[in-house]
């Protein structure tokens, strides 16, 4: 609490005044604040400064001969902020360096960046230095997190873009983190989808977006009105290992940053931690407010015998 109380004197002595109506509501990942009289509540600025924010790191080893990521891991370092957010919010009583030590910057740790490089050069058929895109990452959280024993975490990426099947969504327990790797709309986001993508924001299972500006990822957990709020991983700090430990500021942020909808990126991981059968169904509920960004389905359809009825986007890999 005390790093806390330094991370918001600091912000409100240097921060702009919020610009928005006294009233108007801020979503931070399913819950709501008021704003008034152009300051920004306290309790938002402690829930954004408490968030965990993984960054680039230098002076890593054993990276395939990369001392850094800067340059290149930033949707990897995003996806893992969104990984070590969705696991503080299931294990709220977990010290907060035993949840950062899962991403520590050594082979042995089970989410390291060295993981997400094996798994996206094995998996994906990414080289070690090169950046990852939506499916990617969502498919090294789902590979990563089921060769971890020692997290009680499934997960289920979402199949072509957006469909989720209720067969294979749900024959693994709980708790379940649902991706949605998407791109939606080719070099801004589609009008269609900006309704959609600011009602994600007031889901109660929401456990944040990855993505950003074009090859410059970013962690959303906040909007209020048509400014999205985001963490940031481009700022590089000294390695983080079990046996030579980064300081905790150096994974806070003690800054509020945004962007507006119309700037953001249309390749982008959406997030949502399913903890148990009623938080599922209520997600349901909720999906259909947003049935263009998630589709649900019971079962996936067999495959068609010919390739040629079926076309793909040819610009729907450019970001993945």
């Amino acid at each position: 609490m005390e790093l806390m109380a330094r991370f918001i004197e600091r912000y409100l002595h240097f921060a702009p005044s919020n610009t928005e109506p006294p009233g108007t509501l801020i979503w931070f990942l399913g819950h709501s604040y008021k704003s008034e009289d152009g300051r920004w509540p306290e309790k938002f600025l402690v829930d954004s400064f408490s968030l965990i924010t993984i960054t680039y790191r230098s002076g890593i080893e054993g990276l395939e001969n990369l001392a850094s990521d800067a340059g290149w891991g930033c949707m990897i370092r995003s996806t893992q902020t969104l990984l070590a957010n969705s696991i503080r919010k299931l294990y709220p009583e977990k010290p907060f360096f035993s949840i950062v030590n899962l991403f520590a910057d050594e082979p042995a740790a089970p989410f390291s960046i060295h993981q997400f490089v094996s798994i996206g050069k094995q998996s994906c058929d990414i080289p070690p230095g090169q950046w990852f895109g939506p499916s990617a990452s969502s498919t090294c959280v789902s590979r990563l997190c089921e060769q971890y024993d020692g997290l009680d975490l499934n997960v289920y990426v979402a199949k072509n873009g957006t469909s989720v099947y209720r067969d294979q969504l749900f024959q693994n327990p709980f708790p379940i983190l649902l991706l949605i790797p998407t791109r939606l709309g080719i070099d801004t986001v589609n009008d269609i989808y900006h309704e959609q993508i600011l009602r994600v924001f007031e889901i109660p299972s929401f456990v944040g977006i990855t993505g950003g500006r074009p090859r410059s990822a970013h962690y959303f957990y906040a909007r209020q009105n048509q400014q999205l709020f985001y963490l940031d991983p481009h700022c590089t700090y000294s390695a983080h290992t079990t046996t030579q430990p980064a300081s905790e500021d150096t994974f806070h942020t003690a800054s509020l940053r945004r962007i507006s909808l119309q700037e953001l990126d249309p390749c982008m991981v959406f997030g949502f931690l399913l903890r148990n059968s009623d938080e599922a169904d209520e997600f349901e509920q909720h999906q259909k407010k947003i049935a263009d960004i998630v589709q649900y389905f019971d079962v996936e359809p067999k495959l068609l015998d010919s390739q040629d009825d079926f076309v793909m986007d040819e610009n729907f890999d450019d970001c993945f």
